[in-house]
């Protein structure tokens, strides 16, 4: 058994190839039965094939076999890249979702059901997938029901987006950022990739406050940015939401609509101290849009019904709100 990750970058079908060879390789070696090394195989094809259809920066495979006390002998895969991100964050993990002729057509969606464990973060700045399979298959645990669809666009005179994103999946829920650079281009960029960055090595261990107090620190050597930041646990039933800047967050829960909003300052710069905004969440029931400052705080969803997919909402509010004079960017949760 392995003590240690084996790592493989991933930009050619050779190197797809190699890395699904070496890993099927390795969970037979370890024993685990034929019906899981076959569903292993299927993940780790996909996880390979999306490099390269995506032309992910960076984009590598790390994995190995370890063990622990209570569950026993597993097999660990991490894909990650350092860029686009995932945009159509909901339709990728729906089953079945792909976008190439050159992926086998079962998409993350089925990685999720195929994986005993799955987790993923993303940003503009890259995304992490996190899987195991267990050498005895483990019960299977109810998924709640949380959707997310982001959608970014740049300045019109601008090659890059000067907003950010930030997006982890827990168990319970999620943490979803959405991220502003002062001005636009690439010195806005430079400052929205360092709180990414900052976010992901961060965010599933630190409360909101501290989160945005790290921010604070961290951007200090960038021209500076606003970000607001949104926790929703479903077990509990509550979400929470604290800010820094033109950040707004819209709740509809049932036929309400409650607008959050950012107190004022600077990340890296000033701010003054921040409120943590709480309200109950329904799964299944409860809405909520997070956007940057490039989408009008006037926008109206009555014109697209809000049982629709959190996707069609993204891209109606980004059709319908989007400023045109500034990057913009929107998250629906649902």
């Amino acid at each position: 058994m392995n003590s240690e990750y084996r790592c493989r970058q991933v930009f050619l079908d050779a190197h797809k190839s190699a890395v699904k060879n070496d890993i099927h390789g390795l969970a037979s070696r370890n024993n685990f039965p034929d019906k899981i090394i076959d569903e292993i195989d299927i993940i780790a094809a996909e996880l390979a094939s999306n490099h390269i259809k995506h032309d992910t920066i960076n984009g590598r495979m790390k994995y190995g076999v370890f063990s622990d006390e209570k569950s026993g002998i597993y097999l660990e895969i991490i894909s990650e890249d350092e860029g686009p991100g995932i945009p159509d964050y909901e339709l990728a993990l729906e089953d079945g979702y792909t976008t190439s002729s050159r992926s086998m057509g079962v998409g993350l969606g089925s990685v999720r059901r195929l994986s005993d464990e799955f987790s993923i973060k993303s940003s503009i700045s890259g995304t992490i997938i996190r899987i195991k399979k267990y050498e005895e298959k483990l019960p299977s645990v109810p998924e709640k029901s949380l959707r997310i669809s982001v959608l970014t666009r740049h300045h019109p005179l601008e090659n890059v987006c000067g907003d950010g994103y930030y997006i982890e999946r827990f168990k319970n829920g999620a943490c979803i950022a959405v991220i502003d650079g002062l001005g636009h281009g690439i010195h806005a960029r430079e400052a929205s990739a360092c709180a990414e960055e900052y976010l992901r090595h961060n965010a599933s261990a630190e409360p909101i406050k501290s989160l945005l107090e790290g921010l604070g620190e961290k951007l200090k050597k960038t021209r500076g940015a606003v970000a607001g930041i949104m926790f929703i646990n479903e077990d509990k039933g509550i979400m929470e939401f604290g800010g820094v800047g033109d950040i707004s967050v819209h709740l509809y829960p049932k036929e309400e609509h409650i607008s959050f909003h950012s107190v004022p300052g600077i990340l890296g710069m000033r701010r003054r101290e921040v409120t943590i905004q709480r309200h109950p969440w329904v799964s299944g029931k409860s809405m909520a849009v997070i956007h940057s400052d490039g989408i009008s705080a006037k926008l109206d969803i009555n014109g697209c019904l809000p049982e629709e997919r959190p996707e069609r909402i993204a891209h109606y509010i980004m059709n319908e709100y989007w400023r045109k004079n500034d990057d913009g960017t929107v998250v629906v949760v649902k």
